[in-house]
């Protein structure tokens, strides 16, 4: 029984952490533009990085969903 408050206690800051700071530093830290030096210049480069992911999956999903019919198993 002791086993389940522990889980439940390590988990109540580890839900908050996620739905609270996680975001906000993501959104600090992918901003565009607004940081200097060298880390201005990482920053843009993880950002080109996924603008390149994101318009890879983009070509990839407009691939598959025109041969649609193809991709759906027939029972």
């Amino acid at each position: 029984m002791n086993a389940d408050y522990a889980i439940a206690f390590l988990i109540t800051p580890s839900t908050f952490n996620a739905i609270t700071f996680t975001p906000a530093v993501s959104a600090i830290l992918l901003r565009r533009g607004q940081q200097r030096g060298w880390l201005g210049w990482f920053f843009a480069r993880v950002n080109d990085l996924l603008d390149w992911m994101h318009r890879g999956y983009q070509r990839i999903l407009g691939t598959v969903t025109r041969f649609q019919m193809a991709n759906i198993p027939r029972i």
